[in-house]
């Protein structure tokens, strides 16, 4: 069977108009990935940490408290999560005494705020990673067990 000819085709308008498109089709898939290729994140990056638990030990030497607290770091512009994740090893390590020292100077019968805890660990975080990575401290979760 041979090819259809251009006369053939304009005697079935109906394979014209697939054709057509077809093209056309072809073609705003091609620019639409185009235009999603070109377009930046919406929004920030976020760098979920894994999360830390310790124990606040009383005046008695004695657990008197277990906390574990979930956290993640929102990035700042232009930065992504794989620029970060190389400091986390170090940023787990200085969070976990930074949060240690904030419980511990409180009274267990009084709640750390989470706004306490935000300002303790921006600068605590900024010093590992330089201030112009992490934009800010997120609080997914806290859970705290006494033992008193």
């Amino acid at each position: 069977m041979s090819q259809p000819t251009l006369a053939a085709t304009r005697r079935n308008p109906h394979r014209l108009f697939l054709v057509v498109m077809m093209v056309l089709m072809a073609c705003g898939i091609l620019l639409a990935a185009k235009a999603r290729a070109a377009q930046p994140s919406i929004g920030p990056d976020y760098l979920r940490l894994t999360p830390i638990a310790f124990s606040v030990i009383g005046q008695d030497n004695k657990v008197d408290l277990e906390v574990s607290i979930a956290l993640a770091l929102e990035l700042k512009p232009g930065i992504t999560e794989s620029m970060v994740s190389p400091y986390e090893p170090k940023i787990q390590d200085q969070i976990l005494v930074a949060l240690s020292d904030l419980w511990e100077s409180h009274p267990l019968n009084v709640n750390v705020l989470t706004t306490e805890i935000k300002r303790k660990l921006m600068p605590v975080i900024a010093n590992v990673t330089g201030s112009d990575k992490v934009a800010q401290v997120l609080i997914l979760g806290i859970g705290e067990k006494r033992r008193v």
